[in-house]
């Protein structure tokens, strides 16, 4: 396993295990950080001396400060190019439903959200690409890949931008849809 020394190293597993350390005590937090991190239990760090403990904890000092919020548009993993959703407007249902599932439980869900948000890009030119239609079942084998190796920096800030857009999109549609339906009953 590659050593963790910046947000790049950590992946989308890491991150949503980091984020769920909950602990009140910040000597328990420090301790569930650095577990996950360094891939140590927590009663072997606490066998630690102090001295050897604070190397640890400067490795880990990147955690203090906040990723970047900047969308990725497209990377690689393996040998596949993934794209960003290219256009929010055409999400179908599916999309919409799953992602609304997934966005309710965001700190599990992230490496499933990851998975609607970009797909193989099977065609590329000049102007853009275009991805793989949304397929639920595929979508799950690439969100545990995703998870497993992906790092979280990669989609961090489009996971950001696309919560917000997402919940604000949706309640305009349903808005503007039970305003239809009213209209239509007037009719």
């Amino acid at each position: 396993m590659k050593p963790i020394t910046t947000w790049s190293d950590v992946t989308i597993e890491k991150y949503r295990q980091l984020i769920q350390i909950k602990d009140e005590n910040s000597t328990s937090k420090m301790l569930g950080i650095l577990s996950v991190l360094s891939g140590m239990s927590k009663r072997d760090l606490m066998k630690l001396k102090a001295t050897e403990l604070e190397p640890l904890i400067r490795q880990f000092q990147f955690t203090n400060v906040p990723m970047t919020n900047k969308v990725t548009r497209t990377f690689n993993l393996g040998d596949i190019k993934y794209g960003l959703i290219p256009d929010l407007n055409s999400l179908s249902i599916g999309e919409i439903i799953d992602l609304e599932e997934y966005l309710a439980n965001w700190e599990s869900s992230i490496h499933k959200l990851v998975a609607i948000l970009y797909r193989p890009i099977v065609k590329e030119d000049l102007v853009g690409y275009e991805i793989e239609p949304y397929d639920g079942s595929r979508a799950s084998v690439w969100a545990e890949w995703f998870d497993q190796e992906l790092s979280i920096e990669v989609v961090y800030g489009a996971t950001l931008f696309f919560s917000t857009i997402a919940s604000v999109s949706w309640i305009s549609t349903m808005n503007s849809s039970m305003e239809t339906t009213q209209i239509l009953n007037l009719i």
